[in-house]
Formats: C-alpha cells, sequence, structure tokens
C-alpha cells in the first residue's frame, strides 16, 4: 500500500477445513469478492481490497501484500497489521505461521533486517507485549505478569507505555531468541472449538530509527504487528469459571473495537478510544497518522455462517476509514563545534560548486567585489549559528516540557482519585448485577481488589467473585426477581469501606 493511501486495507483470508470438520462450504471466493452461500437463505456478497481462497499459502500472502509495505518504515511512516475474525479462524497461524511455514512476523522481521543493510546508519528495536484481561503486561520481561503497564500520550498526541522493554536487533536470530521468549510467556488456553486459544491480544512493536547525516534528519518509523484473540460465543465455546471471564473482558474490547469503527464511519466528535485499551493502543492506527492493513479470517464451512456474516460486515465497515500517513522525521540539532565547523564546509564546498563557473569567467573581478563576497560570506555564517542557537533553545523548552509531563504521569494517584474510581467500578458492578451479566461483575470486583489494600476489605470482595462465579457455574439457578432502585442520590465517600458498605446495601 502506498503512503498517499488513505483507507484502511482489508483482506478476506479463508482457513482450509479443518480434518474434523464436514466439508460443506459456505464461502466463495471469486478474485476481490467473497460471496457467503446458504440453502436456507440469499447470497451475501462483499467486496474487499483481496480475498484469499483456502490452498493460500504464507509466502503468497506476504509476499503481496505485506512486504511493499515495510519500506515506507524506514521513511518515518508508522504501520500496522492486524488481524480480526473469531476463535479458531486461523489469525494466531496467519501471523506466527509454523516452523515450515513462517507467518507475517516473522518474515516481516527477516525483511526489516534485511532492508536496513542498504542504509548507513538504522537502529532497530523490539518490544511484545499482551492485553489480557483489560491489562497490559511486558511479554519480554522475566517477570512478564508482575505489572500492570499503563498506556500514556505524549504532548504530540503519539501513544506510548512507559516502562515497556526493548531489545536491539542486529541480526535475525538476536529476534529469535527474544520472540521466543514471549510465545512462552503469553497466555493460552484451551476451549471446545481451540485447543490452544489465545487468551489476550498480543502486539509486537518494532521501532525503526535511520539517521540521514548529509540532510541531518531522523526518520523514526514503528511496526505494529497485532494478532488479535477471536471473539467467542460462550454457549459454543463452553466457556466456565476463568476462560469465562477471558471471554466476557475479550468479548468487550472487541465491542469497543466495533464502536470505534462504526464512530469513524459516521463522523462522531467523540471516539470511544479510551473505553478499552486495545482501542487505545490502535488509536494512531484508525482515523490517525498510520498506515493499516487489515487481515479478516473466517472459517469456510457451512457451521460458521453466522459468525462469518458477522465478521464480514465489520471488515466491511472497517474498510471505509480514512488514515492520514505523514513521515516522522525529527531535525538534529547540531551543538558542538566540530559539526558546525562540518556543517560550513559542506556549505562553501556547495557554494563553489554552483558559482565555479562564473568564478573562472570573472577572473579580473576588483578588489571590491571580493571583500563584498567575503562580507556576504560573513554575514551568512552569522545567521546560520544564531538559528543553530535557536534551535537548541526551543529544544530545550521542549525536553523540560516534556520532563515535567513525565513527572506529572508518575505521580501516586491521590487518595482521592482513588476513591472515585473504586466508586466508578462499585456503580458498574451493580448495574452489571442488574442486568445478570455476572463475568463482567466479576472483573469489576476484580479492578477493586487491585486497589484496595486492607485485608478484610479483600476478603469481602473474594465472597462476592464466589458468591457470582456461583451464579454463573450453576445452569439450573433461577434469578430472583430484581428489587426495585432507588432514587439516585448524591454519594460522599471518605474511606473504601464506606463504599463496599454501599454496595452491600
Amino acid at each position: 500500500m502506498n503512503p498517499v493511501s488513505n483507507k484502511v486495507k482489508v483482506l478476506v483470508r479463508v482457513r482450509p477445513f479443518l480434518p474434523n470438520e464436514e466439508e460443506r462450504s459456505c464461502a466463495v471466493v471469486n478474485g476481490s469478492n467473497l460471496v457467503l452461500q446458504h440453502p436456507r437463505f440469499d447470497n451475501l456478497s462483499y467486496q474487499f481490497d483481496s480475498c484469499y481462497p483456502t490452498d493460500t499459502t504464507q509466502e503468497v500472502l506476504f509476499n503481496s501484500e505485506i512486504e511493499p509495505l515495510l519500506s515506507s518504515v524506514f521513511n518515518g511512516i508508522n504501520t500496522t497489521l492486524f488481524t480480526y475474525g473469531v476463535t479458531g479462524t486461523g489469525k494466531t497461524f496467519t501471523m506466527q505461521g509454523s516452523e515450515s511455514q513462517p507467518g507475517i512476523i516473522p518474515k516481516s522481521i527477516s525483511s526489516i533486517i534485511r532492508l536496513s543493510s542498504t542504509y548507513e546508519d538504522v537502529s532497530i528495536f523490539v518490544s511484545y507485549l499482551e492485553i489480557y484481561n483489560e491489562k497490559v503486561y511486558d511479554l519480554l520481561s522475566p517477570n512478564s505478569h508482575s505489572a500492570d503497564l499503563q498506556i500514556r500520550e505524549d504532548h504530540n498526541k503519539k501513544i506510548f507505555i512507559p516502562g515497556l522493554s526493548e531489545t536491539k536487533l542486529n541480526t535475525v536470530e538476536d529476534f529469535q531468541n527474544a520472540y521466543s521468549v514471549g510465545c512462552k510467556n503469553r497466555i493460552t488456553g484451551s476451549t471446545k472449538l481451540n485447543s490452544s486459544s489465545s487468551r489476550s491480544h498480543a502486539v509486537l512493536l518494532l521501532k525503526v530509527e535511520r539517521s540521514d547525516p548529509i540532510k541531518k534528519i531522523t526518520y523514526r518509523g514503528k511496526l505494529q504487528l497485532i494478532d488479535l484473540a477471536g471473539s467467542e460465543d460462550n454457549r459454543v465455546s463452553g466457556n466456565k469459571g476463568m476462560r469465562l471471564i477471558e471471554s466476557s473482558s475479550i468479548n468487550n474490547s472487541l465491542f469497543v473495537l466495533k464502536n470505534v469503527v462504526n464512530g469513524l464511519n459516521k463522523g462522531d466528535s467523540r471516539i470511544p478510544y479510551r473505553d478499552s485499551k486495545l482501542t487505545r493502543l490502535l488509536q494512531d492506527s484508525l482515523g490517525g497518522g498510520s498506515q493499516s492493513i487489515l487481515i479478516v479470517n473466517i472459517a469456510p464451512g457451512l457451521h460458521f455462517y453466522n459468525e462469518s456474516a458477522k465478521t464480514l460486515e465489520f471488515a466491511s465497515k472497517s474498510r471505509q476509514i480514512v488514515n492520514k500517513p505523514k513521515a516522522h522525521v525529527e531535525t538534529v540539532i547540531i551543538e558542538s563545534q566540530e559539526d558546525r565547523r562540518k556543517l560550513l564546509e559542506m556549505y562553501q564546498q556547495k557554494k563553489k560548486q554552483k558559482t565555479g563557473d562564473q568564478k573562472s569567467q570573472s577572473s579580473s573581478t576588483s578588489s571590491t567585489d571580493d571583500n563584498k563576497e567575503n562580507t556576504d560570506s560573513n554575514m551568512i555564517r552569522i545567521e546560520e549559528v544564531n538559528n543553530l542557537k535557536g534551535q537548541v533553545e526551543e529544544t530545550r523548552a521542549i525536553v523540560e516540557k516534556m520532563r515535567k509531563e513525565m513527572e506529572k504521569s508518575k505521580a501516586p494517584m491521590t487518595p482521592f482519585s482513588k476513591t472515585t474510581e473504586i466508586k466508578a467500578l462499585v456503580f458498574k458492578a451493580k448495574s452489571y448485577k442488574k442486568v445478570r451479566r455476572y463475568s463482567d461483575a466479576i472483573i469489576c470486583y476484580q479492578q477493586i481488589s487491585d486497589l484496595v489494600h486492607e485485608r478484610d476489605l479483600k476478603l469481602k470482595l473474594e465472597k462476592k467473585i464466589l458468591k457470582l462465579q456461583c451464579l454463573i457455574d450453576n445452569p439450573t439457578y433461577s434469578p430472583e426477581t430484581t428489587r426495585e432502585v432507588s432514587p439516585i442520590r448524591t454519594l460522599n465517600f471518605d474511606s473504601e469501606h464506606e463504599i463496599i458498605e454501599y454496595e452491600n446495601e
């Protein structure tokens, strides 16, 4: 995809039939068109940028769609590629692949490292994270699940994650060593639909910095390769207990992703990026300054007809999103006397090349003209030095402003803000329980437990979680009549104890 293209590029890949599946196909690929067929319904026809049938190899997909994008990363263009689909449709295989058929991630890294050899000064760094139950974990860290990382936004509205580790890559072997550690740390589980189902969204982040010593600029591009966890119907997947909580978190983040896509297509003034960690991370990729490509995976069987139709509807809406890719370029500030001297020498050489012919023809010019030329040269040098001083002062001011903002972002949560967050979570939990969304209520209680430190409060929250878990696991449970909701009143809490007691009312 050329960086001047604006809309998100959408591809559809139909996975092959599995050995235990009945080979009754509902998906028919014809060029860039895909038709869903069902014996009892009318055909549904969709058009995308490209469609790939069941016999498509990893090599064909990568060479046709992905590799042409990678060179733009060296020019400072941020690029995002992510897969979408229900669980068991081959998203992780498309991204990771196998030893015999490497996927998009290993092929992209190999291509990036190969391209870096064609430039003089290039640095490549890799990070790997997962979003599990709305918490961000560093998969390259030795204690990968010990800290929940926060997603921040700098003064230039760029998304970043403080504390996320980076590993410098010089060879493909460096990446393979780091990536194998990250894959082992990623959380997976077994369901009825997939024996090794991904229980989190995985994001591989590649930063490429290329310096141009002649132009005195640095290009900073990012490549995000995202393997989304698949949406799940718990009635089909048979999820219970912790699997049900994970599924609820996955479905909720994908629901927010759909809301973001709908909001962008409608032109809403507020786009709910902040409603989920996933959409917050994708903020620049959906409606922002990145070029993006979405690979939609579907299953071929008639049994998956409804899920495939919902997935393709989402893909059609995503295709209408307009991005405005821009290059991230920084001017190198020249501060040392040596750098200034080299800059003046380069300027004089260029000037001699341009005026060499004129000087040969005007050898009989007077000394007055020579003095004037020297005066002009000195004035140019003084102007260049003054400009450089201004750049240095401007850069120092920006650095000082960024330092103050980072200190503010690292400030500990005050008791008032902590109490306010707990109050909001309690209100959400009660609302979820009233509509019998017990899995969502459990997630709220778990988040409250992370905020409080008193042992008795944690025990109360654990009892509530166990009670809700029993309601979920017991299929014969008959819900009691919903009691009337008391009128809304103003609540003023002085401590976490009062909040929990209010929740018990």
